[in-house]
């Protein structure tokens, strides 16, 4: 068991096709704006932050897109606690291979993992060349049974954020808060009995 009076530690990976914007949507959930210019030699970063008095870190993992790295992209998503898979509302194709990415995780972390999918639509500032409608992501996101978000990473960070930090703390709530309250409280029982013992002692 984790001791959970020091900081608790996760990955988080997005994945998708080239060109969907997951560099962009990073530096949103990192504090860099939209324009900054991409660290092309880094593949990961730190994120912490304090939930119910609790504080912890999150790893954004950006693997390789592109078609020929593929087969490297579990390395990326193995013992991931969220994943999210990221499209362009722009991009017909990219939609169109969420089911494969789905699958893809599901083959890679198993069926009995603790991990949470969600879908994200980036790019949703380009309306004259959307090419997947808001309809389709509602109605794939239910079929799949994950969360969904249509975002802009150029005009809406703090919406990016705030459907990421939601996912953490349903993490957090879902598969972390049981364990939490049992190491707290296994922490406060073994400071009584110090307590106590030192009690006698005296």
């Amino acid at each position: 068991m984790l001791n959970y009076s020091d900081n608790i530690e996760f990955k988080i990976a997005l994945i998708g096709e080239p060109e969907v914007g997951i560099s962009s949507l990073i530096k949103l959930a990192t504090g860099k704006s939209f324009e900054d210019e991409p660290d092309l030699t880094k593949k990961y970063y730190k994120e912490t932050i304090v939930y119910n008095n609790h504080s912890y870190t999150y790893i954004l993992w950006e693997p390789f897109g592109m078609q020929r790295h593929r087969p490297f992209t579990k390395l990326f998503i193995k013992n991931a606690r969220i994943v999210l898979i990221i499209f362009a509302i722009n991009n017909k194709k990219s939609f169109e291979e969420v089911d494969y990415w789905y699958k893809y995780i599901k083959d890679t972390i198993g069926a009995d993992d603790e991990c949470i999918i969600a879908l994200v639509g980036n790019k949703s500032d380009l309306h004259d060349e959307q090419e997947v409608s808001n309809e389709e992501v509602e109605k794939k996101a239910n079929e799949l049974n994950i969360k969904y978000k249509i975002i802009s990473a150029k005009t809406d960070g703090e919406g990016f954020k705030k459907f990421l930090n939601e996912l953490l703390e349903e993490y957090i709530n879902k598969y972390l808060s049981k364990e939490i309250k049992a190491s707290t409280y296994k922490i406060e029982a073994n400071k009584k009995n110090i307590k106590n013992k030192n009690k006698c002692n005296n």
